[in-house]
């Protein structure tokens, strides 16, 4: 497990971007695991901003809502989120920021109903974006890297269609033969690499390439 080395290399990137604003690559997929679930994150920079994040939080039990926000930026600040929490009694929200940072846009919409957000929505929503972008840096700058593709006795073929062996723990190695051979459908996971190793987030039998955002749709 990496999730230690994961957190320890993110905090120390963090405390690095504070005083030195890293040099940031136009696209990168990164992520970590929340106590609760997955978080699966992409961005989009231009001369060294932010332009867009795309964060997807995956649950891992039942009864919780898969969670896709996009965050927006001019000239690396917010103006734009809007989030789409999926699934049964499913909603999103959005809310737009002029250049001072007040909200000049606001709702809920369920089943079509639109109603507006609170302040403390409002509040908490914004709150989320900064502590995300602040994560996503710290995470990218650690060189810990997103990947994602099917899995089949070991090998991967990615969302780019490149096959490759990728070799994980024993444990994880076991949990995947063992979901494969129960499965009538293909894996997919989505797993990290990072200069402490390599962890999965998820196994599911979604095709994540189906929707995986690129440089360009992004």
């Amino acid at each position: 497990m990496i999730r230690q080395g994961l957190l320890a290399l993110g905090f120390g990137s963090l405390l690095s971007a504070c005083s030195v604003q890293p040099d940031l690559p136009p696209f990168s997929a990164s992520g970590y695991i929340a106590d609760d679930g997955a978080v699966r994150m992409w961005r989009l920079n231009a001369d060294n901003q932010p332009r867009v994040l795309m964060s997807v939080f995956s649950p891992y039990r039942s009864g919780q809502q898969t969670v896709v926000t996009v965050y927006e930026y001019r000239r690396g600040q917010l103006w734009q989120i809007r989030a789409e929490y999926l699934g049964d009694n499913g909603f999103s929200e959005q809310i737009r920021l002029d250049h001072e940072g007040n909200t000049i846009f606001m709702q809920r919409d369920k089943d079509g109903h639109k109603s507006p957000l609170t302040a403390d929505e409002i509040t908490r929503m914004t709150f989320v974006a900064d502590r995300q972008l602040m994560l996503n840096s710290a995470l990218v700058v650690g060189d810990i890297l997103l990947k994602q593709g099917q899995w089949r006795d070991s090998y991967v073929t990615d969302c780019q269609g490149n096959k490759s062996y990728i070799e994980f723990d024993a444990e994880t190695e076991q949990f995947l033969a063992k979901r494969q051979r129960s499965s009538a459908s293909p894996i997919y996971i989505a797993w990290l690499d990072s200069p402490e190793g390599r962890e999965i987030l998820l196994a599911a039998n979604d095709n994540f390439c189906k929707w995986e955002p690129t440089e360009d749709s992004l």
